[in-house]
């Protein structure tokens, strides 16, 4: 499939606001998200199907912050 002009701004904006990374990438990539946006909060949303994966995930962005 090839995108057309108006997909192909919305998949790069999209993918654009995808993180991934160690702790200090992660940590600075939010950082830049909060500091662009004015962001008080975040919401995280990881694609780890496993229940225990997830938790593990959102834990360790959650330690960035403590």
């Amino acid at each position: 499939y090839t995108f057309d002009s108006e997909e192909e701004v919305f998949v790069r904006a999209a993918r654009s606001r995808n993180i991934s990374g160690g702790p200090t990438r992660v940590k600075a990539r939010l950082d830049e998200m909060i500091a662009v946006t004015g962001a008080d909060e975040l919401m995280v949303l990881t694609h780890t199907h496993a229940h225990e994966e997830r938790k593990r995930c959102y834990e360790r962005v959650s330690s960035l912050y403590r």
